[in-house]
Order: structure tokens, then C-alpha cells, then sequence
């Protein structure tokens, strides 16, 4: 399965740009903007108002809308965030879920099981995240959701090479050096242990995700919580840097041991 687009690892930061564009495509798209044109144009064509009257009344319809959405901006701008963030989070499931079927048809449902664990645990804490009310601050949950993102991708990443080791291990298409065997296996099981390090630290993300986003609910310190959202997130990007020297090392044995003379 192809490796997915940058854009996708990472719901967060969504581009202002997208951000701005979706703005005014909503503003422009709503019955209200048209709507509101409707009395001048039809002074204009029925009722037989001069050139100087009807741009006076565009002119002043259209400050009216300005004002109008410029105090609706921050609502419109919190509802599309929302869709952007739905449609990402949705987009990577279903390229997640689609690597876990991948797996499945190549026969390894032990790590296809795994995947789509993972990705029902992303889904528990994102909704999480982004319910009506908690306390937290906006950039912490993008910062944890970020973090979450890339950890379930970078596990998807690791599951592939696994899923393409056991192959080449299984697969009986090339044959191996007993040396090669076993230094294939010996990265099998470095992938097998930072998955399963991957995992805990995302449960634990789950199961302390609750006082993290209310900590008012807690019998600590009032800034506990945001306390316990820093750590969280720099757990999750300490278990980042973890998989990227695994990676590291993998790519090192891979070139060395799958050259075929």
C-alpha cells in the first residue's frame, strides 16, 4: 500500500490559508449573503431605481454583510475548524484501516489486529478532545492531537516493515544466510517491542485524558492538568524520537542484509 501524504500524517496545524479559504467560500455560500441582495436587485429591475440608488443600495448592503460576518467570524471560523479536523480525522482512518485490510490480505492478521486497535484508540481520545466542553487550552489539545497523530502513524510505518521482514523471512522467495536470519529476526522483535512501548503510552494518553482535560474535577493543583497535558505530549514526542532511531537502525540492517548478490 502506498505510503500516505504528509498532509494526512497530521490533522494539525490546519493550513491558515484552508482555514481562510473555507471561510469565504462558507460566507459566500450562505442564504444570507444572497439573500440579502435581493431587495436592491429587485428595486433595480422592477421598480425602476436609477444607477445612482441601486449602487448606493449595494454599497450599502454590502457593509452590511462585512459587519455582520466579521462579527460572526470567530463562530464560522470554530465551525470549520471543526469540519476540517472531522474530515482529516476521518481520512486517516480510512487509510489506516485500509493498510490494516492490506495486511490481512498478505496474511498477517496478528498486525492488521494491532493496527486497527491502534486507530480505535486514536478515535477514543480524539473525541475526546474536541467534546463540547473542557478546559483546556485549544493549543495544548492541537498539540496532543498532533502527537497522537504521528505516533499511530509512525506505528503504521513500523508494522509495514515488519509486515515486510516476516515476508521476506517466511516467504521462502530468497534465500537467507543463517547470519542474515538472524538479524532479521532480531529487528522482527526491536519493531515487536516498539509497538507494544507505542501502545502503552497511548493508553496511557487515554486513561489520563480525562483529568487532563478537567482538571478542575481533580484533588491537585489547579494547573495539574495543564501540567499533565505537557507531559503527555512530551511523552508522546519522546516515543517519536524512540521510533525514529529504531527506524535508524533498521534501515541500516535492511541495506545491509537484503542486498541479493
Amino acid at each position: 500500500m502506498s505510503a500516505p501524504p504528509s498532509e494526512l500524517r497530521s490533522t494539525f496545524p490546519v493550513p491558515q490559508r484552508r482555514l481562510q479559504f473555507e471561510k469565504l467560500k462558507a460566507a459566500l455560500a450562505a442564504p444570507l449573503t444572497w439573500a440579502a441582495y435581493l431587495p436592491a436587485v429587485g428595486a433595480f429591475a422592477f421598480l425602476d431605481v436609477g444607477p445612482v440608488l441601486f449602487g448606493a443600495l449595494l454599497a450599502g448592503t454590502t457593509a452590511g454583510l462585512g459587519w455582520y460576518w466579521r462579527r460572526e467570524s470567530a463562530k464560522l471560523e470554530s465551525s470549520i475548524l471543526e469540519q476540517l479536523v472531522r474530515e482529516s480525522n476521518e481520512a486517516q482512518d480510512e487509510h489506516l484501516l485500509g493498510q490494516a485490510m492490506d495486511f490481512l490480505a498478505r496474511g498477517f492478521e496478528p498486525y492488521a489486529t494491532s493496527l486497527r486497535s491502534f486507530v480505535q484508540l486514536k478515535r477514543k481520545i480524539e473525541r475526546g478532545l474536541h467534546a463540547q466542553e473542557h478546559e483546556a487550552h485549544a493549543l495544548q489539545v492541537s498539540q496532543l492531537e498532533q502527537q497522537v497523530d504521528e505516533l499511530v502513524f509512525g506505528v503504521s510505518d513500523q508494522l509495514q516493515r515488519l509486515v515486510n521482514l516476516r515476508d521476506r523471512l517466511e516467504g521462502g522467495n530468497v534465500v537467507l544466510s543463517e547470519s542474515q536470519k538472524k538479524t532479521l529476526q532480531a529487528d522482527a522483535r526491536l519493531i515487536e517491542e516498539s509497538v507494544e512501548k507505542a501502545w502503552l503510552v497511548l493508553e496511557d494518553t487515554w486513561q489520563g485524558l480525562g483529568e487532563m482535560l478537567h482538571p478542575s474535577l481533580s484533588l491537585e493543583a489547579d494547573d495539574a492538568g495543564t501540567a499533565r497535558l505537557d507531559r503527555a505530549v512530551d511523552r508522546l514526542r519522546d516515543e517519536q524520537e524512540v521510533s525514529r532511531r529504531v527506524r535508524e537502525r533498521l534501515e541500516e540492517d535492511w541495506n545491509e542484509v537484503m542486498e541479493i548478490e
